[in-house]
């Protein structure tokens, strides 16, 4: 096998292999354009955590601050039972709240006045133990109880209870209210429309759901056993609550009711001691179907296809350069050196150029040249002698016949004096 056609056999291989590792990579870029998205989307939802958890943050805040404005008027702060239940009824009668079941606690501890009548002259501290924190707080900071849903309400709410203070800042007691959690949800989660299947879910810092899209699960706890039976792959219940109360905003992966979800959340800053958590999630056969929307692997096909065909295209190019520039005058240089072997030292390589074929060409015509102007010399010189050996033969064929004719003298001469040495031996016999 011929180096041409070796390089020919390396090149189709690398082109097929280059084609079965675009078809590999194809599913290795889908999956990385899939993460990417995915990650893309906790982002997303992580900043709609945000931005959620700070409207809520804004609307307690501005409940609290009716409380404040409430708990200023004479009749609440001063005003007898009568009177404060008076203007109680009259602030709910013309709508100037959203707070519900308010109540107005002395210091001693009672209620002085309610929306709800049935609660003047009961102890706070019996609708949960949140309410004596406001008393002994030397501060007297607002304070707001767990989710509880009353008997007969429709909503599970928490309540709220700000401080009272008369004209001297001295305490004289709590302006409380009800918000009901299903305003919130309905105002700043329901209507918050951001991906398919995706949902809100908001948390108390004690693990109790305030709101979750499976309305069986408000009011229980992410530890319960209802709610750990649909988590998979999820953190630990322990560690959700201390990152709660931590105030902790990050994105996970995790799974919920049978689906792999991305979420992120984002803490609701209600005071340094209390935080509630707003978290996002989206499933992941989502933002899949997000991406077959776009027809995701289609187009890696077809980039795949257009990449193989460039390379395949570039190699075909190629390997016509490669054999145009090296293996044809190769191919040239080796017949004129069988020409040459077959002793024409006048075979000349008719290639030129100024790269590195072009100048073993040259090189090689140099040589040939050299080699057939040595070649005519050594003819001639070599005629040369022959023309005078063969002087000298003749010179020396001359000088032979002369020696032979010499000798043939010579011996007719012996020849004679021999027989003329007989005659005389026979003359003097006689």
């Amino acid at each position: 096998m011929n180096k041409r056609t070796l390089f020919i056999i390396i090149t189709v291989s690398v082109i097929v292999l280059i084609i079965i590792g675009g078809m590999i990579s194809s599913n290795y870029i889908k999956n990385k354009i899939t993460d990417n998205l995915i990650t893309d989307y906790g982002e997303q939802e992580k900043l709609i955590a945000s931005q959620v958890a700070q409207t809520i943050e804004i609307e307690i805040l501005s409940l609290e601050k009716q409380l404040y404005f409430i708990s200023e008027l004479p009749e609440i702060k001063y005003g007898d039972t009568d009177e404060c239940n008076a203007k109680l009824d009259q602030i709910k009668e013309g709508g100037k709240t959203k707070l519900g079941n308010l109540g107005r606690v002395d210091a001693d501890g009672t209620f002085k006045c309610s929306v709800n009548r049935a609660l003047v002259g009961t102890e706070a501290s019996k609708l949960g133990p949140y309410i004596t924190k406001i008393f002994e707080d030397p501060l007297h900071e607002p304070v707001m109880s767990r989710s509880i849903k009353p008997a007969g309400a429709t909503s599970f709410l928490v309540a709220v209870h700000v401080p009272v203070f008369g004209d001297e800042k001295e305490f004289l007691g709590t302006l409380g209210g009800a918000i009901y959690l299903n305003d919130i949800q309905q105002q700043y989660i329901s209507n918050v429309q951001f991906a398919k299947d995706g949902f809100i879910n908001l948390y108390d810092d004690d693990g109790s759901i305030l709101y979750n899209y499976k309305t069986e699960l408000i009011g229980k706890n992410i530890a319960s056993p209802e709610f750990q039976s649909l988590v998979t792959n999820g953190t630990p219940p322990e560690k959700t609550i201390a990152d709660i109360k931590a105030g902790v905003s990050k994105v996970t992966r995790f799974g919920f009711d049978s689906q792999e979800k991305v979420g992120a959340s984002a803490p609701v800053n209600l005071s340094p001691e209390r935080k509630w958590r707003v978290s996002v999630s989206v499933p992941i056969a989502t933002i899949k179907e997000d991406l077959a929307a776009i027809h995701i692997d289609s187009l890696i096909r077809q980039l795949t296809f257009y990449i193989t065909m460039i390379v395949g295209v570039f190699g075909i190019i190629l390997w016509w350069i490669i054999d145009r520039k090296v293996f044809i005058p190769i191919k040239i240089v080796t017949k004129t050196l069988e020409k040459m072997g077959a002793g024409d030292t006048s075979a000349k390589v008719p290639f030129s150029g100024n790269d590195e074929i072009g100048t073993l060409a040259a090189v090689f015509n140099s040589m040939s040249e050299k080699i057939n102007a040595a070649n005519i010399t050594l003819e001639k010189k070599v005629k040369e002698r022959t023309e005078e050996i063969e002087k000298i033969n003749v010179s020396l064929r001359d000088r032979s016949a002369e020696l032979e004719l010499l000798n043939n003298v010579m011996l007719d001469r012996e020849l004679k004096m021999s027989d003329l040495k007989k005659e005389i031996a026979k003359y003097k016999k006689q």
